[in-house]
């Protein structure tokens, strides 16, 4: 789904003038405030992103040149953060609550306030603040952001040390267990931690987008159906309000069906023995960036927990980007074949853990099994996290996993039943909001295509000529790990078969005896969907990979 333009424009000058209007000088009276008065002054250029700005000090040391003293990070949230101070205090409690339960290294927090008038520890946060903004203070952390294409090149060894401390962090959140869904945030004196409402990015970026999300998840979640009832109608209401999401009638039919057809496999794929617990925390935002190492891979820090939630186990998911690409390209069969050697890696650190004796019953075996990169699960689970994958999951893997068939094409018969009349009144209303945004569009000079800035690509020519180097090189490598673990080459895979059933769709090892009874209320579908299709080269794959994973472990 493409993004409002329009929204877009206005939230990129807003940002714009934020970070033009932040005094530097007010940065270094900020941390000087926060560091005893000690003078200190910027070192590098600011860090925009979607949701932060980044300012980085550093402070003289004594007896030694300034360069090599103290360096601190002073962060802002962005104008498209629709509630600054919550995810502000979110992310503080998160981190304390990290510091004091694992050893997860992450920056230490230095500072923080809530902007001018706002109270804090009992007096007005503005105090030393002469920005008058919300603001953290963090260690600046020395290190490279991770860059997933270089992960299936790394040595064994680096790749092995990499995995195992990887794993041993996403363990011990495994661990982090909660009595309901939502975030952790700061309790009314600031002093200790509490369970607020689900920080989400999609669901901050609707509020920005003026797509009044608010009904929808606005307190925290007792059950795994409640809140995934309440994800599956944040998807939609991002269809339904953005004037764009749709580009043509068909393209509106093929949403309507995919989002129709994706509620009734949610159901099928909500475990009942999961529906109370456990509920665990996640980061939110785990992304390579988030991520900070050295020249040898060893991890420095997790940083920017600013998104994470307390979550059910069955949306607790590995990386998806340990090839670079996202779930929805993942989810390709072709692209998968790479991520499942990678994920192959990851299980066998799991492995490794267990045998250390350092999991406990939540190692991630119990719901990461050796085969999760290729089932279903893991991208049912992704598409309810980042929605941007959603349709790209859909039909690049569940579509043809739960509903083979000879073509790609809709099914006549979807929106031919009665009781469908109104998905066609709805795609009327679509295509009725796309006429009237694309003439705003050409009312606001938006209406050309979007272009690429091509002076980045002329003065980073030598890089990504070395870039396309590096990946001829790793596409040979991969080609000898797959021949050397008997994988099939990805130009050689089999179509998926099809099948003809009648069946209902819930997939066996997810069937529960009977729906309970909050699971019949809030169900709103009767699709019929047939059994998902066996696919011989998957079956083959799995094999190999069990006998991989455990390979020299005993």
């Amino acid at each position: 789904m493409d993004v409002d333009r329009l929204q877009r424009h206005r939230i990129k000058r807003s940002c714009e003038a934020f970070v033009a209007s932040i005094n530097p000088h007010h940065i270094c009276e900020l941390a000087s405030f926060h560091s005893a008065g000690r003078a200190c002054r910027i070192f590098a250029p600011p860090d925009s992103g979607s949701y932060k700005v980044c300012f980085f000090v550093t402070f003289a040391a004594a007896d030694r040149d300034a360069e090599s003293g103290q360096r601190w990070v002073v962060r802002f949230p962005m104008p498209s953060v629709h509630d600054p101070v919550g995810k502000l205090k979110s992310e503080i409690a998160t981190m304390r609550y990290i510091k004091e339960k694992t050893t997860i290294p992450i920056p230490s927090v230095h500072g923080y306030g809530f902007g001018r008038g706002i109270d804090i520890n009992g007096g007005e946060d503005h105090a030393g603040n002469p920005t008058g903004l919300p603001f953290i203070i963090l260690d600046y952390v020395d290190g490279e952001r991770l860059r997933p294409l270089e992960i299936p090149k790394l040595p064994e060894e680096k790749s092995q040390r990499f995995y195992d401390q990887l794993v041993a962090i996403l363990t011990q959140l495994r661990r982090q267990e909660f009595p309901c869904i939502g975030s952790l945030t700061l309790d009314s004196h600031q002093g200790s931690w509490i369970i607020g409402n689900p920080q989400l990015i999609d669901l901050n970026d609707q509020h920005t987008y003026n797509l009044s999300p608010s009904r929808i998840i606005n307190r925290t979640f007792g059950s795994t159906i409640e809140y995934v009832f309440a994800l599956y109608q944040l998807l939609y209401n991002s269809f339904h309000k953005q004037r764009n999401s749709v580009y043509d009638e068909e393209d509106a039919r093929e949403k309507v069906y995919a989002l129709e057809q994706f509620k009734g496999i949610l159901w099928g794929w909500i475990k009942e023995e999961c529906n109370y617990g456990p509920f665990v925390l996640m980061h939110g935002d785990l992304r390579p960036s988030n991520i900070l190492i050295d020249s040898d891979y060893n991890i420095l820090a997790i940083i920017d927990w600013e998104w994470s939630r307390i979550v059910p186990v069955q949306l607790f998911l590995p990386p998806t980007w340990l090839t670079g690409c996202d779930a929805d390209i993942v989810a390709r069969p072709r692209r998968n074949v790479g991520y499942t050697l990678e994920y192959t890696k990851l299980y066998s650190a799991i492995l490794r853990l267990e045998r250390a004796k350092e999991a406990g019953h939540e190692s991630l075996r119990s719901i990461w099994p050796d085969d999760f990169s290729i089932g279903p699960d893991l991208f049912i689970a992704s598409a309810m996290q980042r929605f941007n994958d959603f349709e790209g999951i859909f039909w690049n893997n569940l579509l043809p996993h739960f509903f083979p068939s000879p073509t790609d094409s809709i099914p006549e018969q979807f929106f031919q039943p009665s009781g469908r009349e109104q998905l066609l009144t709805l795609i009327e209303k679509k295509l009725t909001e796309l006429s009237n945004y694309q003439a705003d569009l050409e009312a606001a000079g938006l209406s050309e295509p979007e272009t690429i800035d091509i002076t980045f690509h002329e003065k980073n020519a030598k890089k990504l000529e070395q870039v396309l180097q590096d990946a001829k090189k790793a596409l040979a490598k991969a080609a000898k790990r797959r021949a050397s673990l008997g994988l099939p080459d990805p130009d050689e895979i089999q179509p998926i078969q099809t099948l003809s059933t009648n069946e209902p769709l819930i997939p066996t090892e997810n069937k529960a005896a009977e729906p309970s009874d909050e699971r019949k209320d809030i169900e709103s579908s009767s699709l019929s969907m047939p059994q998902p299709a066996q696919i011989s080269s998957t079956e083959s794959l799995i094999t190999t990979i069990k006998k991989n994973s455990t390979n020299g472990l005993d």
